[in-house]
């Protein structure tokens, strides 16, 4: 899904993954685009109505807030093929 943030914010690509585990299911949310995190960050201050379910109902399912500030550090990348053919090449 190709989107924008609302009031032409950056541009991102969005990809949404459910994955089965023992554990249970697994939403993985993945955005891409030059500024992400802005793209995000906008996107949560949003007023409309979508915005309004999304963020109650993550809050409800997941116990977290998606529009507040993260407190703790981002995720760690581990594994980034591109990166890794351009080395090899």
């Amino acid at each position: 899904m190709s989107s924008s943030s609302p009031a032409g914010g950056p541009a991102f690509h969005e990809r949404t993954f459910l994955q089965s585990t023992l554990m249970g299911d697994l939403v993985i949310v993945t955005l891409e685009g030059d500024d992400p995190g802005q793209a995000m960050a906008q996107l949560m201050r949003a007023d409309d109505d979508f915005t309004k379910w999304f963020i109650g109902r993550a809050t409800s399912v997941h116990g977290i807030d998606p529009s507040a500030a993260p407190t703790g550090s981002p995720s760690e990348l581990m594994v980034d093929t591109d990166r890794a053919v351009a080395l090899a090449g």
